[in-house]
């Protein structure tokens, strides 16, 4: 039992026993037994008072180990745990994205002008994944943030933020959730889309007799291996907010599970 268990029980135990040290007392001193409970002489008011305290120090010893720290809601564990896979899930996208800034950054000016189409076609998309990891971030800062705060049973439709300083209404988390999930989500699938037009930047610069860097190579790994990881937590954190809304006892958009993977194929998840 820590220190703080140990000091509640005896402040409990300590005021318990003056209640009936007091009511002894005044027993003692001849008070009416019209105006005494069954119990030693409490008057009605004392004996509620000593039920009541050694109720709660029944309570504290009851528990395993000592005081029990406070249970964390099942919605805002829910919504922290999508904003946690939210957030790694935009962290990959980044990795995936700086990785093929990189590849892009192996070829010299010639040899990309030799497939110029695909480069044009790449450059695209990593500018998409860029925006679309961006959003993403900033979606799973706010769940982060709001699923840290209490929530009260309030339900305003249509709120995108929490508008009250230091609580969320239900409604509020569970909108803040599916922005989270949804962004995660396309932020991961415009990454894939991103690696596919990777791929087929390399097989055109194969095509026209370019022989391809180490460092292309190597980024295209590692771009492949961040976006199938940021697939996945998009995918948990989509798996999460569903858990939210079932928490809060409501219901929300539904958001399909990312599908498809990257590789020499070129296959991509669904956009």
């Amino acid at each position: 039992m820590n220190m703080m268990a140990s000091k509640t029980i005896s402040a409990l135990v300590a005021s318990s026993v003056l209640v009936f040290n007091q009511a002894g007392a005044q027993s003692a001193a001849g008070a009416s037994g019209a105006t005494q409970s069954a119990l030693g002489g409490l008057t009605e008011q004392q004996a509620v008072l000593a039920v009541a305290g050694f109720a709660v120090l029944a309570a504290v010893v009851s528990g395993s180990g000592g005081l029990s720290s406070v249970a964390v809601p099942a919605d805002q564990a829910a919504a922290t745990a999508a904003a946690s896979s939210a957030t790694a899930a935009a962290s990959k996208a980044s990795e995936a994205v700086k990785s093929l800034e990189e590849l892009v950054a192996s070829i010299s000016s010639t040899d990309a002008s030799r497939a110029s189409v695909e480069k044009d076609a790449l450059d695209r998309a990593i500018t998409n994944a860029k925006e679309a990891q961006a959003v993403a971030k900033s979606a799973a800062d706010d769940l982060a943030l709001a699923s840290s705060v209490k929530v009260d049973g309030l339900v305003n439709k249509g709120i995108e933020i929490c508008r009250a300083a230091n609580t969320c209404t239900k409604a509020e988390l569970a909108n803040l959730s599916f922005k989270a999930a949804n962004a995660a989500k396309n932020s991961a699938e415009a990454v894939l889309g991103a690696v596919n037009a990777a791929n087929a930047y390399g097989l055109a610069l194969v095509n026209a007799g370019v022989s391809l860097p180490t460092a292309f190579t190597s980024a295209l790994n590692s771009a492949s291996t961040s976006s199938i990881e940021a697939q996945n937590q998009a995918n948990a954190a989509i798996k999460s907010y569903e858990d939210t809304l079932k928490a809060l006892g409501t219901t929300g958009t539904t958001i399909a599970a990312s599908t498809g993977t990257t590789g020499t194929t070129g296959t991509t998840g669904t956009r």
